[in-house]
């Protein structure tokens, strides 16, 4: 249900956005955004939002982590711990 704007077609580069806000109302719908956004310009609209909190996953199973959402963590294993950067 989410459209690529510049290819009208659904994103496939991050096939998993996870946003933590104290509103569920802003969660969802900045998550959404920063899904359509993809994986050159999540973090610009994360910031346009005020999310802080923010787990990307790319198509490669690669994650990106803002430090605020870093803190919060706790990931199982050491093949997750050396596949999340944070940015």
């Amino acid at each position: 249900h989410i459209l690529d704007p510049t290819t009208p077609a659904p994103p496939s580069d991050l096939p998993s956005v996870t946003v933590l806000h104290p509103s569920a109302g802003h969660a969802d719908p900045a998550a959404t955004a920063l899904f359509a956004a993809g994986p050159q310009r999540w973090r610009q609209v994360a910031e346009r939002l005020g999310v802080a909190c923010v787990l990307v996953i790319d198509a490669r199973l690669r994650g990106q982590v803002t430090a605020a959402m870093a803190r919060r963590l706790q990931l199982s294993g050491r093949a997750w711990r050396s596949r999340i950067a944070v940015v």
